[in-house]
């Protein structure tokens, strides 16, 4: 098995993160971008990435992560 970082994108939803918070949970759901480790299988293919992004991420575009 191999690994690298790519970059991966997911939905961040206010409406469930800030459940508690009205005020911050009737926000429009964004998708953020940040690096991942993928891993891949014994024919090269990706079969899971890593849960948390890596040390840079959270950012809303590509080109705003690329700046780094």
């Amino acid at each position: 098995m191999s690994w690298n970082y790519r970059i991966c994108t997911h939905l961040f939803s206010y409406k469930k993160t800030f459940v508690n918070n009205p005020k911050l949970a009737k926000n429009e759901d964004t998708r953020i971008f940040a690096v991942h480790s993928v891993y891949y299988d014994k024919d090269g293919l990706p079969e899971g990435c890593s849960k948390n992004p890596e040390s840079v991420g959270g950012y809303e575009t590509q080109v705003e992560l690329k700046v780094l």
